[in-house]
């Protein structure tokens, strides 16, 4: 190919001249890929001699271009490797796309995904009532903020039902206190009023009889079944009186027993010692009468109560009264009276006739007597023991009795003390 001159307008050149293309630059490399005759591709680099220094010696300085150097090289290999190339690019391009995706995945059920699923779980075992479910905070994000704020919430809730709960307590402890004691208020109501209904038959029963008695007397007087005898009329009359005496000393000690009289009083600084001593002393006629002995020991000091005194002898009377009346002749009365922490205690103690055990219980009630106060006196009220307790009670005190028949009884009872 030596001497030969090239077509300019051969493909070989049609990439930089064209068919009136301009001559090329020095450093501009050209390059074209076309078929051969095997329909194989192949590419082709057309690169100019240029006619520079070193070349002057054989060939002058005339000429720029001394000749072309075209080389073609065959692409089959060179496709085989690229082909395999992108294969390989395509497979780690979608190895590495899956990769991604599998780790986005992955950050995503584990940064997103679980905590709104603990979330939700939170949110529904909240709607059930569990309270104390917690959400585990794993992250530092705004999910983690939101399990964090999520457990403050439940943890305030949870405080919140406690003290609810605590508040619902107390007040059905309340109410149940408040219903206990209208329940007990009312049985005490009711009890009042069968107490109440019951005196009122009892005294109309104790009323009627006498009263039922007196007239027959007085009929038997007055339609002259006595024959006017002066004698005898005056016997009956005498017998009436006495029975009257007695119906006059049963009404006045129902007076005497009347919550209003005796919530009327005034109560005032007294020495319980000189009121037991006006007692003992009223008493000593009728103890001697028969011949009954009245000890008392008391504490040398002065025992000062606020009470009001003519309701104190009027009680008092009537308990050592009781140790009279059924204590039998030549027998001993003990009273005992000092101070004990700071309380005043009293004790009567007689060897009278007792009170069966089965009737403690009652003594103290309104119209109560016991079989043996009946055997021993046929005329009673009833009312004396219930006086004592009403007033004892009214100066804050408290009365007791141990007693064995046949024995005798003894009364305790004791009285807030004050200062001399």
């Amino acid at each position: 190919e030596i001497n030969q001159l090239i077509d300019k307008k051969g493909e070989a050149c049609n990439n930089c001249h064209g068919t009136l293309g301009p001559p090329p630059s020095r450093n501009n490399k050209n390059y074209r890929t076309f078929k051969n005759l095997n329909g194989q591709e192949v590419i082709g680099m057309m690169n100019p001699i240029y006619n520079e220094e070193p070349c002057y010696p054989c060939h002058g300085d005339q000429k720029k271009i001394l000749g072309i150097l075209d080389v073609v090289i065959s692409l089959y290999r060179a496709n085989i490797y690229l082909k395999a190339d992108r294969n390989r690019v395509v497979i780690f391009l979608l190895l590495t796309f899956i990769l991604i995706a599998v780790t986005v995945i992955f950050l995503i059920r584990n940064l997103v995904t679980i905590p709104i699923r603990e979330l939700s779980k939170g949110t529904v075992m909240i709607t059930e009532g569990n309270l104390d479910h917690q959400i585990p905070i794993s992250t530092k994000d705004e999910v983690g903020d939101l399990a964090r704020s999520f457990n403050f919430m439940t943890s305030r809730l949870r405080t919140y039902r406690k003290e609810s709960q605590n508040w619902n307590r107390e007040l059905e402890n309340r109410v149940k206190s408040a219903t206990s004691q209208l329940t007990a208020a009312n049985k005490k109501l009711q009890e009042s009023d069968r107490k109440k209904s019951e005196l009122m038959m009892a005294v109309a029963h104790d009323i009627r009889a006498p009263l039922a008695a007196f007239k027959s007397c007085l009929q038997v007087v007055l339609d002259g079944y006595l024959q006017h005898d002066p004698a005898k009329e005056r016997e009956m009359l005498q017998r009436i009186e006495a029975r009257i005496e007695d119906q006059l000393t049963f009404v006045n000690k129902l007076l005497d027993f009347s919550p209003i009289a005796i919530n009327s009083k005034k109560m005032k600084k007294i020495n319980f010692h000189e009121v037991i001593q006006k007692v003992v002393d009223f008493m000593s006629q009728l103890a001697k009468t028969k011949k009954i002995d009245i000890e008392i020991q008391k504490d040398a000091e002065e025992l000062s109560i606020l009470g009001e005194e003519e309701l104190l002898i009027r009680a008092l009377t009537n308990l050592i009264g009781n140790s009279i009346k059924y204590s039998p002749s030549g027998s001993r009365i003990w009273i005992t009276n000092h101070c004990n922490n700071g309380n005043i205690e009293l004790m009567v103690r007689d060897n009278g006739v007792g009170i069966p055990e089965d009737e403690l219980p009652n003594i103290f009630e309104v119209l109560f007597r016991g079989q043996n106060a009946k055997n021993q006196k046929e005329h009673g009220a009833g009312l004396g023991l219930s006086i004592v307790k009403e007033v004892i009670e009214i100066h804050h005190g408290k009365i007791w009795v141990e007693s064995k028949e046949s024995e005798g009884t003894t009364f305790f009872l004791t009285l807030p003390r004050i200062s001399n």
